[in-house]
């Protein structure tokens, strides 16, 4: 076979092409699940809207005895009065602890700013 006949060859090939209807692959996908296993996703989901609803972060400032705790709460306070506080009692220390939040981010920008005071202050993530 020569160039020549090649070329044409390649050409009417090309123009064949062109004038053909071409059909793409239209398809669908059917998934049919067994009922066990979407119970078991629909479970799974529930359990962590569950975890959700009672995880939260909150900032510790100290732990001692119940009589420390009571000062660090007070100098804590004038300096934050907006902010509540809570002591927790854990075996076997009291521990102050504020600015209970859902969002890690709200806690950690509050964080930066009580550290310039309370610079022992860490973040606990409740569950």
């Amino acid at each position: 076979m020569n160039l020549k006949t090649q070329c044409l060859t390649f050409v009417l090939t090309l123009i064949a092409m062109g004038t053909c209807k071409l059909h793409g692959q239209k398809g669908e996908v059917n998934i049919e699940m067994n009922q066990d296993i979407e119970r078991l996703v629909n479970l799974r989901i529930e359990t962590n809207r569950e975890a959700y609803k009672r995880e939260y972060f909150i900032i510790q400032l100290g732990f001692g005895t119940l009589k420390s705790m009571r000062q660090l709460e007070t100098e804590f306070l004038q300096s934050f009065p907006y902010i509540n506080s809570e002591i927790q009692f854990e075996t076997p220390n009291y521990k102050l602890q504020i600015g209970r939040n859902k969002s890690r981010i709200r806690v950690e920008k509050l964080l930066r700013e009580i550290k310039l005071e309370f610079p022992t202050a860490f973040v606990i993530q409740r569950k």
